[in-house]
């Protein structure tokens, strides 16, 4: 299909060629206001804040320090003072921090049908072994 009487090549309409008259002009895009900016969470934007620099005063020079870093200092020396709201915080915040505990399988106490057999595996000594939260009472 041949569009104008321009002396140029014919140019065709099909699959991938839109027509000239709909095509975007030189210059101007399609998508004018971009794509839209994203909306942070207030976790993102407060761990971003934390990562920057900022310059304090250390005995007779400056150095640069994370405000995490600042942050965590000035609560240290709040809790110094005695502050007892920041030392609770500052517990709060090691404990956030600290890696998970290794906690072995939770302890459950045996039911008598498991208690009875295993009395029959073991003998009357299976149940002097520490076994499940029932075993650690005393009978003084």
């Amino acid at each position: 299909m041949r569009i104008g009487n321009s002396a140029s090549k014919p140019y065709d309409v099909g699959y991938g060629k839109p027509p000239k008259a709909t095509q975007f002009k030189p210059g101007k895009s399609g998508n004018p206001k971009g794509r839209p900016k994203e909306i942070l969470s207030l976790k993102t934007i407060l761990q971003r804040e934390l990562k920057q620099l900022i310059e304090i005063r250390d005995g007779d020079g400056t150095r640069r320090i994370t405000k995490r870093e600042a942050l965590i200092k000035s609560l240290m020396v709040k809790a110094i003072k005695g502050d007892l709201n920041t030392v609770k915080a500052l517990i709060v915040i090691a404990g956030e921090d600290a890696e998970p505990e290794h906690n072995p399988v939770h302890e459950q106490a045996l039911s008598p049908a498991d208690q009875a057999q295993l009395r029959h595996l073991l003998g009357d000594t299976a149940l002097d072994m520490s076994i499940g939260p029932q075993s650690r009472k005393r009978e003084d």
